[in-house]
């Protein structure tokens, strides 16, 4: 059974969500009943998302509204 995913194994993709934008490795790939799921490292954390959650690109906008609230 070929199962197509978006992302692959060892890439590197950011959160959608994370207003920090780190980047995140790709280090295994999960089919269940909610659907596919990446396990992502960033530094000694991992992580399980789904891949609706995930970019090849940094959000540069979602970056510099984090600086904004900081000043």
């Amino acid at each position: 059974m070929d199962i197509k995913t978006k992302y692959n194994p060892e890439e590197w993709v950011y959160l959608v969500h994370d207003p920090e934008q780190h980047r995140r490795m790709i280090t295994e790939f999960r089919m269940s009943k909610k659907g596919r799921q990446y396990l992502l490292v960033c530094g000694a954390e991992e992580s399980l998302h789904f891949e609706y959650e995930l970019s090849r690109s940094k959000d540069e906008v979602l970056c510099m509204n984090l600086k904004d609230d900081e000043e």
